[in-house]
C-alpha cells in the first residue's frame, strides 16, 4: 500500500467539499483504490502531463476526477481533484 500526500490545491478543494457522500466517494478511490495499485487503477496521461495518471467516477450526473504521481515505490501525491469540465486544462496550468 502507498503513502498518501496531497498537493495543497487538493487538500484545499477536498476540505471545502460539502457533499459528504461525495466526499466519502473520493476517499474510497484515494484510500481503497488508488493506495492499492496506482498505477493499474489510473491511466498515464500524454503530453504536457505525461508523468501524471488520472482516474475518476460518476456521481449524481456530473464525472469527477483525481490528478496524482507516483513518486518512488510508496509515495502517491494527490496533484488535483474536481469536477472532469475543464479538469485536464488546469493540472496543465498548475503543473
Amino acid at each position: 500500500m502507498y503513502n498518501v500526500q496531497f498537493s495543497n490545491k487538493a487538500r484545499r478543494y477536498f476540505n471545502k467539499l460539502k457533499d459528504k457522500k461525495l466526499k466519502e466517494k473520493f476517499k474510497i478511490l484515494i484510500y481503497d483504490e488508488i493506495a492499492i495499485d496506482p498505477v493499474i487503477i489510473g491511466e498515464k496521461k500524454k503530453g504536457k502531463i505525461e508523468n501524471f495518471y488520472a482516474t475518476g467516477f460518476n456521481y449524481k450526473g456530473c464525472t469527477y476526477r483525481v490528478a496524482y504521481e507516483v513518486i518512488e515505490t510508496s509515495i502517491i501525491l494527490i496533484l488535483l481533484v474536481g469536477a472532469h469540465e475543464n479538469f485536464y486544462e488546469k493540472l496543465e496550468r498548475v503543473y
